[in-house]
């Protein structure tokens, strides 16, 4: 099956989009392989998004200088990494966690290995459009049924 470019797809203007654990996998041989990027996945979703859209990404975190590198054999990924690429989509950073951060974690061992498996060092982003001017703008209502910025 070839790769369609993200003008393929259709629009549905999610109010957010979600990756858990999955972001790394976008820099791996098996995903490249395919003819699927980053930039592009990262575009899409900015494409897909509603006006006052959130874009969360959750993930393991690799050590500081790691960009890349541990993708494939580790399953991790530098959360400022992460970071340069989604914003160069569009995207500006609006909140981040460290509720999952474990300082313990040494960065070195794979994410599936018993002595780390469920207690690695993650990350999150929220993440939103440059176009959207209020820190507001990541706050979803719900009325009626519809979903609106505030």
């Amino acid at each position: 099956m070839k790769h369609q470019t993200s003008t393929a797809y259709p629009r549905f203007h999610c109010p957010f989009a979600r990756t858990y654990r999955f972001y790394h996998d976008l820099h791996t041989a098996l995903i490249q392989k395919k003819g699927a990027t980053a930039a592009a996945f990262n575009r899409a979703v900015y494409e897909r998004l509603k006006p006052c859209g959130s874009y969360i990404i959750i993930d393991h975190a690799a050590a500081v200088g790691a960009g890349t590198r541990d993708a494939q054999s580790l399953h991790r990924i530098e959360p400022a990494f992460v970071r340069k690429e989604v914003e160069a989509a569009g995207f500006v950073l609006d909140a981040k966690s460290t509720i999952r951060a474990n300082k313990a974690d040494p960065h070195s061992i794979k994410v599936f290995d018993p002595s780390i498996k469920g207690e690695t060092d993650r990350f999150a982003f929220s993440v939103r459009s440059r176009d959207r001017n209020s820190r507001l703008s990541s706050a979803i209502a719900v009325r009626r049924g519809e979903v609106f910025c505030p």
